[in-house]
């Protein structure tokens, strides 16, 4: 039910939807619904944990992408193959061996199954990171913010919760636009 005070005087403008070069596959396995502007910016922070991983790990994908394209989310996977068809197996095995950014990834993706990192994440989740993040979310949950007067209430009462564990190494990137409650 909608209720309005006044006529419609005009109907509402389509968005201009800006198409970004290469191939873009819809994200309908985390976000299957359209999304708000505010929710995209409180998705959208760049807190370099993804491009860690596949640094860390030795990923094939040099950089992965978000982006909100009609209010839906879109990834990009880079480098691009434009939508083909991928080569065949032993292609990738022969460039993987004769490239050195190849090689170097494939010796990253070695220590990182030889180190256990894969095994040992699930246990690092549910030991520490997981009761670490459910504490720091207790305490906003908790917040009294009423009690709180203007100045206080435009800044988070401390640290927004970061998940952090094995790449312990990525630079803060600052409060999430959720917590500060600025757009």
């Amino acid at each position: 039910m909608l209720l309005q005070a006044r006529p419609i005087t005009a109907l509402p403008i389509a968005p201009q939807i800006e198409v970004p070069q290469g191939t873009w596959e819809k994200d309908s396995s985390h976000y299957s619904e359209p999304i708000s502007p505010f929710a995209a910016t409180t998705h959208l922070l760049e807190d370099g944990q993804t491009q860690a991983m596949l640094d860390e790990w030795g990923l094939m994908p040099d950089r992965v992408s978000v982006r909100v394209i009609g209010h839906e989310f879109y990834v990009h996977v880079e480098p691009d193959d434009g939508g083909a068809n991928p080569p065949p197996w032993w292609v990738l095995g022969v460039v993987a061996r004769l490239l050195p950014s190849m090689r170097r990834k494939l010796k990253l993706a070695q220590r990182a199954v030889d180190g256990g990192l894969l095994e040992s994440l699930p246990a690092h989740w549910e030991s520490e990171l997981k009761p670490k993040l459910e504490r720091e979310l207790r305490t906003y949950i908790e917040l009294d913010l009423t009690a709180l007067d203007d100045t206080r209430r435009d800044r988070p009462a401390s640290r927004p919760p970061r998940v952090r564990g094995p790449l312990e190494n990525i630079p803060d990137a600052g409060p999430p636009v959720a917590a500060t409650g600025h757009v």
